[in-house]
């Protein structure tokens, strides 16, 4: 149930096509791609960074691979997405919501990470990487949306 509530919650925020009620002027497709989009923003530009600058480990026992610096580069490239790259793709104003859920979906990302890899771990899943190189396998890509769908839901609704 703790997965399925966020995605029901993110899939219909996808499928109001109603643009005066979506999302900081974006809806249906588009409220799905911004989201997605801050999320691989977020993931690349922690791993680019951390794999080449990072030293200091985020949780070690929980995820040794993640660092610091690479989590707060990914969070800087996902707020600069939100704040500048996302008005120029969408033609929407930053200050009407992405540019804000681009600036929380940073940590709100990583701590979905960090909850999802603590679960998997524990389930003995952790290493599905091999599927996706360097992207930590499919499961990975669903850890930060939970987290997300929550926060994008919420502040449609606020």
């Amino acid at each position: 149930a703790y997965a399925v509530a966020p995605l029901l919650v993110f899939r219909n925020l996808c499928l109001d096509d109603n643009a005066r009620s979506g999302l900081g002027g974006l809806s249906g497709l588009n409220t799905f791609l911004a989201t997605f989009g801050l999320l691989w923003i977020l993931d690349s530009g922690a791993l680019l960074v951390g794999k080449r600058w990072g030293h200091r480990p985020l949780h070690s026992r929980i995820s040794p691979s993640k660092t610091l610096e690479g989590s707060l580069a990914g969070w800087l490239f996902c707020g600069l997405a939100g704040w500048f790259l996302y008005p120029a793709l969408f033609g929407v104003r930053a200050q009407d919501g992405w540019g804000w859920i681009a600036l929380a979906a940073g940590p709100v990302g990583i701590a979905g990470d960090l909850m999802e890899s603590a679960r998997k771990r524990k389930a003995g899943v952790k290493d599905s990487g091999h599927w996706l190189p360097g992207h930590g396998g499919w499961l990975d890509r669903f850890d930060s949306l939970l987290a997300l769908a929550v926060l994008v839901g919420l502040w449609k609704w606020v």
